[in-house]
């Protein structure tokens, strides 16, 4: 067996001092993905930084920003009374999310460091236009998706509040994770669809109008073909656009 080290940081400064620049040195919050990874050994760990008491599951609403923390579980997202008022849609998504062991373990940060592919987080939060805040800075979520994993560590993220916003999603039964999803956003009479479980690469924008052509990109496995993914996106975006309108 391959020692695992452990540490219980005691600030952010105390977790980020720890990891240095040790690509083997992972932030353990609710552990629901990490370890999972290492138990497979899909990736190779030294020592886990616990980061689940650093206070960081703070959820806020300043203006036309909510901000959540990102050690606020899926449960306290989909519970909190400011996400129920003001997006209720992510609310509603963070409630879908694996069963109620996970939902109260996992974390938004987790997820989003994670960056699965069949994640319902990275869709919701292109959609919304959100800004994720790390220990290097703050970035947009189009870029931060994009550069992929830095080993920085996430602390919020923070969503410009639409003025409407919808999901539609379909799951693996045993599972329960994203298959196929679609969440969509309207701000300033503008409306982004964004896609979930379809691309090998992540989280998408797609056109509600054009049908995916293409199927070299879309996830093909015994889950679901290339050819059904596509056709589920546009059916789930019509569905997201009907609750949209509703």
């Amino acid at each position: 067996m391959t020692k695992l080290d452990y540490h219980r940081a005691d600030s952010v400064e105390d977790a980020v001092r720890e990891r240095g620049a040790s690509a083997s040195h992972m932030y353990l919050a609710g552990g629901q993905t990490l370890l999972n990874l290492i138990k497979t050994h899909a990736v190779s760990a030294e020592m886990l930084i616990d980061i689940s008491r650093l206070g960081l599951n703070k959820i806020s609403r300043k203006g036309d920003v909510l901000s959540i923390g990102a050690g606020a579980t899926h449960t306290q997202i989909s519970q909190d009374p400011a996400v129920l008022e003001h997006l209720p849609a992510l609310a509603r998504l963070a409630a879908c999310i694996g069963d109620n062991a996970v939902r109260n373990r996992g974390t938004l940060g987790g997820a989003v460091a994670n960056n699965d592919p069949s994640g319902d987080y990275p869709a919701a939060l292109l959609a919304l236009g959100a800004r994720i805040e790390t220990t290097a800075g703050t970035t947009d979520s189009h870029r931060f998706f994009g550069q992929g994993p830095t080993g920085d560590l996430i602390l919020a993220v923070h969503i410009p509040l639409p003025e409407r916003a919808a999901f539609a999603r379909i799951q693996h039964q045993a599972s329960r994770s994203c298959l196929v999803g679609v969440f969509v956003a309207e701000r300033e009479g503008k409306r982004r669809f964004v896609a979930s479980g379809c691309f090998a690469d992540g989280a998408k924008e797609i056109d509600i109008q054009t049908p995916i052509d293409d199927l070299s990109a879309v996830l093909d496995d015994s889950f679901g073909s290339a050819k059904y993914r596509a056709h589920l996106v546009h059916v789930l975006a019509k569905r997201a656009l009907l609750e949209l309108e509703s």
